[in-house]
């Protein structure tokens, strides 16, 4: 919403946003701020947020809330990904391991709620998401520690982080396709 704000007020009349890879699930409301404060600038953003949560995840809106001001106070919002960097690298500068650890705790606690319909099926998105992030971020830091200290220890470490975030996507390319339009139209 600052930026919003800081482009109305350098005269821009017209902007082009790349896509992002974790979409929705964890950068739904950025694209929802950013919508409605392009109509008017001057709106809360916290205000947006809070209306986006409530909408999107119902029942579980308000622990959803927490979820995704505890995501953007963090690393996330401050750290642009790094020009040069693996892709890995970058992820783990912008998403830590106790960021990770906080925004799972989060999340499971709007999934305790017991929503159903487009909640759950959004629920289901952030979920898919922060798992995307966790899984790679594990594999990274198991192969910085494997790069450090090459021992058959970190080796079988680093073995089965691959092949959990494998089974991973193994998952996501072979969900139902009806079942995935249906879940994330």
């Amino acid at each position: 919403a600052d930026e919003i704000r800081r482009l109305r007020d350098k005269g821009v009349i017209g902007i082009f946003n790349g896509g992002d890879a974790n979409c929705w699930g964890l950068n739904g409301p950025v694209f929802y701020v950013m919508g409605k404060t392009i109509g008017d600038p001057d709106l809360n953003e916290n205000e947006l947020v809070n209306e986006y949560c409530h909408g999107v995840y119902g029942e579980a809106g308000e622990q959803m809330v927490d979820f995704f001001e505890h995501l953007y106070r963090g690393p996330a919002r401050r750290n642009k990904l790094l020009p040069d960097a693996p892709h890995g690298e970058s992820l783990r500068a912008r998403f830590p391991p106790r960021l990770i650890s906080d925004l799972e705790d989060l999340l499971k606690k709007a999934e305790s709620v017991g929503v159903s319909g487009h909640a759950a099926h959004n629920l289901r998105m952030t979920r898919i998401a922060l798992d995307f992030l966790q899984l790679t971020t594990h594999m990274w830091l198991a192969y910085e520690t494997f790069q450090v200290a090459p021992t058959p220890a970190s080796l079988a470490d680093l073995r089965k982080r691959v092949d959990a975030f494998e089974d991973f996507r193994h998952m996501i390319l072979h969900m139902d396709p009806d079942d995935a339009r249906r879940r994330f139209p």
